[in-house]
């Protein structure tokens, strides 16, 4: 029996993971940012964008939210590799900006043009009352499939075009989350060398094309926490049928996937966490955690490497304003 692929409904702040909103801030957005307003530093101009490392799991929410908030028109368009790994890695940071002013007015309205696109094999509601299901897509192959398939319907003659795949607006900005782990090794599967650098080059490819078939310049955010350890084979191993040539070849050499990636990018961002989590002197129930983010230009004329340096302090507090976790930049 044919599957058929269902694209849920998008999630918003409130469906990943934030607490009830306390009160109503209002808060002036400005250019694009990994942190909340005010709160920390702009990020530079930028067409394509790699985060790479320790990065807060945040991030990719500040991003689009002080993306959105610029103009009234913009909506991003998210695309993660496992969306309820991302809803758990949200919940179990806590950003307390997030928690706290997700549900007001004004951060309601900004967050409705973020769309997380969740696609699957079963009907919307039974994903959302099943955690325990598949995610789609699946494999990288699914989503290079997704990625070429998604359309914003021009006119009446677009009506043969599934609305699985057709999208209300053009997006303004595009993210992929994590797509490492489409490559990582799975329990129980013994057979992840079918994958190759070209098959996470063709992803990339794919996002931008995507961007690309757009009118106007999209800049593109891609989020990897795992890039710096994934390495890959350049070439494939022959199939099991062929048991007897992969006995007599050495296994494929595995390098780096993250040294291929400069001429996608024009900034590339690696995020340290430069120790564990410290209790401090002052509140020895306060801990804080200690992050450094180094930004490099990769075209023709590099700027000098930017560097930030902040803590972020995991408080215990009873009340809402003092739980979860927020930010403190070094001097």
């Amino acid at each position: 029996m044919r599957e058929q692929l269902t694209v849920a409904s998008p999630v918003g702040l409130a469906g990943l993971g934030a607490r009830l909103p306390v009160n109503h801030i209002h808060q002036k957005f400005a250019m694009a940012s990994l942190f909340p307003p005010s709160s920390g530093p702009l990020l530079p101009s930028f067409n394509s964008l790699l985060i790479k490392g320790h990065y807060h799991p945040s991030a990719p929410i500040h991003l689009s939210l002080s993306h959105t908030a610029q103009h009234a028109d913009t909506q991003v368009l998210c695309l993660t590799s496992d969306r309820r790994r991302m809803q758990q890695a949200l919940q179990d940071y806590d950003d307390n900006w997030l928690a706290i002013n997700s549900g007001s007015g004004k951060i309601k309205d900004i967050s409705s043009r973020i769309k997380l696109l969740s696609v699957a094999t079963t009907p919307a509601h039974t994903i959302e009352s099943n955690p325990f299901l598949p995610s789609y897509p699946p494999t990288p192959a699914h989503l290079c499939l997704l990625l070429s398939m998604l359309r914003v319907p021009q006119s009446s003659e677009d009506q043969h075009i599934t609305s699985n795949v057709a999208l209300e607006r053009a997006p303004s900005m595009i993210i992929l989350h994590e797509l490492s782990w489409f490559f990582l090794p799975q329990e129980g599967d013994d057979d992840h060398c079918k994958w190759t650098i070209s098959s996470y080059l063709t992803l990339l490819a794919r996002a931008q094309a995507l961007l690309s078939s757009f009118s106007g310049s999209i800049p593109d955010g891609f989020f990897d926490s795992q890039l710096n350890q994934l390495m890959l084979p350049l070439t494939k191993q022959p199939p099991r049928l062929y048991g007897f040539i992969r006995e007599a070849q050495p296994p494929p050499t595995r390098e780096p996937v993250a040294k291929y990636l400069a001429k996608f990018f024009d900034w590339i961002g690696t995020v340290h966490e430069e120790n564990a989590t410290l209790e401090t002197d002052e509140a020895p129930s306060e801990k804080r955690r200690k992050r450094q983010l180094d930004l490099c230009q990769t075209n023709d004329k590099p700027s000098p490497m930017i560097s930030w340096h902040w803590q972020e302090v995991i408080g215990p507090g009873d009340s809402p304003e003092a739980k979860g976790v927020s930010f403190v930049w070094d001097s």
